[in-house]
Formats: structure tokens, sequence, C-alpha cells
């Protein structure tokens, strides 16, 4: 299973609404499918590495479920 895409709205330090685009494996190219984040301390990296972790395990509660 490959992650296509992914878009993340007022979670953790992500308070901007965004969708982030990875790289799909070609099984031709050495190297495709590498994503590489970068960016300053405290910018998101690891949230958007561990938001789908914890969407798999359903430890994320959407707003509306918070809300009743």
């Amino acid at each position: 299973m490959f992650l296509k895409s992914l878009d993340i709205k007022n979670y953790k330090s992500l308070r901007n609404p965004g969708e982030i685009f990875f790289n799909l494996p070609d099984s031709v190219n050495e190297g495709s499918g590498l994503t590489i984040l970068v960016g300053e301390n405290n910018s998101g990296k690891s949230t958007i590495i561990g938001a789908p972790l914890k969407l798999k395990r359903n430890q994320i509660v959407n707003d509306e479920d918070k809300n009743g």
C-alpha cells in the first residue's frame, strides 16, 4: 500500500490546511517513490509522518465527533 497524498487540517502544529503529495515508486527508476521532508524546526515534519500512523490506530478524533 502506498500513500499518494495527505490532507491535514488543524492537527498539532499544522494550522493551515494543505495537501501534501508523495512520490510513488514506478518500478523503473531507482529512488522513485522517495519523498524527503525538509523544513525548519517545529515546522511539522514529524506531524506529517505521525498523522497517518495515528489514523491507522484510530487515535485521532474528528472535531465533529468531539462536539457530538
